[in-house]
């Protein structure tokens, strides 16, 4: 007849007969043995932002494991309240001198939204305008924008994203647009102001244009004058120096007597 006892991994067994003798002729054992650990965690967990919680990860063997945790393969030890930066993929190994085992868990924190967005937006008439509202939060965030409505603005929603699209922005579309992101845990609001600037661009060029254009005149004005002044030959028909030479009438000395030859009466007759 035995029994035996289990105790951290030690088993004591005893033995005897049925005999009355069992006393005089009895055995025990003691049997120790290494066991590689268990390690049981649960794949998800979600926890409230700076509020105290339970994660249970139950680790198991012989001699008694050793349990690690890892985040983006850092050992890391979580905090007594957990933030939305701690929110993630986690790796927890337990080990012994026999063998080691990994398992991974997936930490969601519950926040309230924060938005992500700038306060003041100016833009130029008749372009596009995008106003981005964009929020970090768990459970995945809901939008909702407040403004004055007109055709020219649509609402798109992506990836956890609100984009406010103005098309053709012009006065109608000055003033404020408060976004509205919430979740189970609360909401957070963020307004932006637009202003829309008149485009003087076109009124711009088209002053430079015309200012070239006088430019231009003005100049091709004073031009003419130097050209008729400088360039062009002034001849004088009065009192005439008759002289022997060939008769052209070319000259090459400024602003000389015309030269001519006499011709005689013979000459007119004929």
């Amino acid at each position: 007849r035995g029994t035996e006892m289990r105790c951290s991994n030690l088993y004591l067994c005893h033995f005897c007969s049925s005999t009355p003798l069992c006393s005089l002729f009895s055995f025990s054992f003691v049997f120790s043995f290494s066991d590689g650990p268990e390690l049981r965690c649960p794949s998800t967990y979600t926890a409230d932002e700076f509020t105290p919680y339970t994660l249970n990860c139950i680790a198991e063997g012989f001699p008694k494991p050793d349990t690690v945790w890892y985040k983006d393969n850092e050992e890391v030890d979580l905090p007594e309240k957990l933030t939305r930066r701690d929110a993630g993929q986690y790796v927890i190994t337990a080990s012994n001198n026999h063998s080691n085992v990994s398992v991974t868990v997936e930490i969601f924190v519950q926040c309230k939204s924060f938005i992500h967005t700038s306060s003041m937006t100016d833009c130029i008439c008749c372009m596009a305008v995008f106003l981005k509202c964009a929020s970090r939060g768990y459970p995945r965030l809901n939008y909702t924008w407040h403004y004055y409505q007109t055709a020219n603005v649509m609402e798109e929603n992506e990836d956890g994203v609100s984009l406010l699209k103005i098309h053709h922005a012009n006065a109608d579309n000055m003033g404020s647009y408060t976004c509205d992101a919430w979740n189970s845990k609360g909401n957070v609001s963020k307004t932006v102001r637009v202003t829309v600037i008149e485009d003087y661009l076109p009124l711009i060029a088209g002053f430079v244009a015309v200012t070239v254009i006088a430019i231009s005149i003005i100049f091709l004005f004073i031009y003419s004058i130097y050209y008729k002044n400088t360039k062009m030959r002034q001849y004088s028909f009065e009192n005439p120096k008759f002289n022997t030479h060939n008769g052209n009438v070319a000259h090459s000395n400024g602003d000389l007597q015309f030269p001519m030859t006499k011709l005689s009466k013979q000459h007119i007759c004929a």
